[in-house]
C-alpha cells in the first residue's frame, strides 16, 4: 500500500517537533516523538506502508 498526505503548510522545529497547519483550517497540530517521526517518513515520495513500519519498528525497538 502506498502512503500519500493531503496538501498542509508545515513547519520543521529544532528539538523534533513538527507543527502541521491542514489547508482550509486556523488549527495547529503539534507532533512530537513518534507521531513526528511517523510524518517525516510518510512524506516521503513513494512511501510503503510495510518500510514505514519497520523502520519505526527498528528505530523504537518494537516488534512489528
Amino acid at each position: 500500500m502506498n502512503v500519500s498526505r493531503r496538501p498542509v503548510l508545515e513547519r520543521w522545529v529544532l528539538g523534533g517537533v513538527v507543527l502541521v497547519a491542514p489547508i482550509g483550517s486556523d488549527q495547529i497540530l503539534r507532533l512530537e516523538g513518534t507521531a513526528a517521526d511517523l510524518w517525516s517518513r510518510i512524506g516521503s515520495a513513494g512511501a510503503e506502508i510495510d518500510d514505514v513500519v519497520a523502520a519505526l519498528a527498528a528505530d523504537y525497538s518494537a516488534d512489528t
